[in-house]
């Protein structure tokens, strides 16, 4: 009975493993996905509201949108 459950502890352990990069790879496919989508977002966000160029210069930098999108990317993951 001991080895049976050492065999499962070592597949449990070895599909957590494997589901580290299968996770990532989502996560990229997932953000690009999003900054592939057509327009703005802070466009959309703003909406119809005639915006001064400050507001939306603030706005990008608090979304992070003013960064490279490597930056982009490895806060995206990391939230």
């Amino acid at each position: 009975m001991a080895k049976k459950s050492l065999t499962l502890r070592k597949f449990i352990l070895r599909r957590a493993v494997q589901a580290v990069p299968l996770l990532l790879g989502v996560v990229v496919v997932n953000f690009t996905i999003i900054h592939l989508a057509p327009g703005d977002p802070i466009t959309v966000l703003v909406g119809d509201f005639p915006a001064p160029p400050d507001l939306v210069r603030a706005l990008r930098h608090d979304f992070g949108l003013d960064r490279s999108l490597w930056q982009q990317l490895l806060i995206y993951v990391g939230k």
